[in-house]
C-alpha cells in the first residue's frame, strides 16, 4: 500500500501535491479555516450615507444594517420597537463584531513586533524623509514592549539592521538603536560587538561633523548601554587617560581602549576628551546596583586635567557629576577635590565658582570649603594694622 501510494504521489501533477519547482510555493489563504474568509466591503454607498445624515462614527462596515434599520423605524412608526427588533439585532451583533476585531488588533499590535513594523523601519532608515522617522519612532516606543518571543523571531532581522546601520551611521539609525535599548535592553546583550561599533562609529562622526544632534545622540547610547560597568568604564577611563596625556600607545595598550581614528590626532585632542568626559558623567546617572568607579583612576585624570585650561571646565563638569551621583561614596575625596580647586583660584573662571557653590550646596561643612576660606580671609591685612 505504501508503494503504490508513494509511486502515485510522485506520478501526479496536482500541485497541491507536487508543487512546480521554478517558482517559490504558493500556498492557499483559505488553508486552516473552517469556513472561507471573506474580504470586509462597504456595502452602503456614499450618497446613502449622506441621505441618512450619517455621523462619521457611524460610517463603518455595519453602515448598510443602520440604514435598513433607519428605514424601518420610519416605515413602522410608532410601533417600530416591535416590528424592527431584528434589524436592531443584526446592526448590534455587526458593531460588537467589529469592535472586538478592532481590540484584537490593538493588543497584537501592542504586545509583539510584528514583520510588517520591521519591514516599515528600514524605509524609515533608508529615507530621507522626516514625517516618517518621527511616526515610526512613535510606533517602536510602544512596540518595543514585546515578548522574548517576539524578539526572536525578529533577531535575524534585527540583527541585519544592526548592522546597516553599524555601516552607514546616521541620525535615524541612532535614534532607532536607542528605543531598542530603552525598550528592550537584552538587544544589547544579543549584539554586543555589533552596538560597540555603532557607539564608535557615532564618536567619530561627532568629531568630524561638530554636530549637537549627534553628540548628544552618541553619549544617550554609551549610558544607556553600558551605565558604570566595569570593564567598559575601565575602557572609557583608559581612552580617557591616553587622550589627555597625548602619549604614544604601544600594540598592547591599544587593546584596552576604543578603536578611535582620531584618537592621537592633536587637531582633535580637545573635542575627544571634552566628549569622553561628557560620555562619563552621563554614564554615572544610569550606574545600577553593584557598579563602581576606581576612585585612583579618575583622579589622576582630572588633576591632570585642571592643569590644562583647555580641558578644565570639562574636568569641572565630570567633578560635579560626581557629586550629583556619587554623593556619600565621594564624600572622602572632597577634601582633596576642594584643595584643589581652591589653588586654581589664581585663574578664576565662571565654571570653577559654579563647582565649588555645587559641592557646598550638597554636602554643605563637610564640603571643608569654609576652612579654605578662614585661612585665606585670615591672611588679609587689616587696614587697623596698617595705622599701628
Amino acid at each position: 500500500m505504501g508503494t503504490k501510494l508513494s509511486v502515485s504521489i510522485e506520478a501526479t501533477t496536482n500541485p497541491e501535491i507536487a508543487p512546480r519547482t521554478d517558482r517559490p510555493p504558493t500556498f492557499d489563504p483559505q488553508y486552516g479555516f473552517a469556513k472561507p474568509r471573506k474580504v470586509r466591503e462597504m456595502k452602503a454607498t456614499w450618497e446613502e450615507m449622506d441621505q441618512f445624515k450619517l455621523t462619521r462614527g457611524q460610517r463603518d462596515y455595519c453602515a448598510h444594517l443602520l440604514i435598513n434599520l433607519m428605514k424601518c423605524q420610519r416605515a413602522r412608526a410608532p410601533f417600530a420597537g416591535y416590528f424592527c427588533g431584528e434589524d436592531r439585532a443584526a446592526w448590534d451583533k455587526c458593531e460588537y463584531e467589529d469592535y472586538i476585531m478592532r481590540i484584537k488588533k490593538l493588543l497584537v499590535r501592542f504586545r509583539c513586533v510584528t514583520f510588517r513594523s520591521l519591514s516599515v523601519s528600514a524605509v524609515c532608515l533608508n529615507g530621507d524623509n522626516a514625517k516618517q522617522l518621527w511616526r515610526r519612532k512613535n510606533e517602536i516606543h510602544g512596540e518595543m514592549m514585546c515578548n522574548p518571543q517576539c524578539l526572536r523571531a525578529a533577531q535575524s532581522r534585527l540583527g541585519k539592521k544592526l548592522i546597516e546601520i553599524r555601516n552607514e551611521p546616521t541620525i535615524q539609525g541612532g535614534i532607532f538603536l536607542r528605543h531598542l535599548l530603552l525598550r528592550n535592553p537584552k538587544v544589547g546583550d544579543l549584539y554586543p560587538d555589533v552596538v560597540l561599533s555603532i557607539i564608535t562609529s557615532f564618536i567619530e562622526m561627532t568629531l568630524n561633523t561638530s554636530d549637537m544632534a549627534s553628540r548628544r545622540l552618541c553619549i544617550d547610547l554609551y549610558s544607556i548601554r553600558y551605565g558604570c560597568d566595569a570593564q567598559m568604564m575601565e575602557i572609557l577611563l583608559n581612552t580617557l587617560s591616553a587622550s589627555v596625556m597625548n602619549k604614544l600607545l604601544s600594540q598592547e595598550e591599544r587593546t584596552g581602549i576604543f578603536n578611535l581614528k582620531s584618537l592621537g590626532v592633536p587637531a582633535m585632542r580637545v573635542h575627544l576628551c571634552n566628549l569622553l568626559f561628557e560620555m562619563f558623567s552621563s554614564s554615572l546617572s544610569f550606574a545600577k546596583a553593584g557598579q563602581f568607579v576606581v576612585r585612583d583612576a579618575i583622579m589622576n585624570i582630572l588633576e591632570i586635567s585642571l592643569n590644562d585650561l583647555e580641558l578644565r571646565d570639562a574636568a569641572l563638569g565630570t567633578i560635579r557629576s560626581l557629586c550629583t551621583n556619587g554623593k556619600n561614596s565621594f564624600l572622602p575625596l572632597v577634601p582633596q577635590v576642594v584643595t584643589i580647586l581652591i589653588s586654581k583660584l589664581k585663574v578664576p573662571s565662571d565654571s570653577l565658582f559654579q563647582t565649588l557653590h555645587h559641592m557646598c550646596r550638597i554636602y554643605g561643612p563637610s564640603s571643608t570649603v569654609f576652612r579654605h576660606l578662614y585661612v585665606i580671609f585670615s591672611s588679609l591685612v587689616h587696614p587697623l594694622d596698617e595705622k599701628v
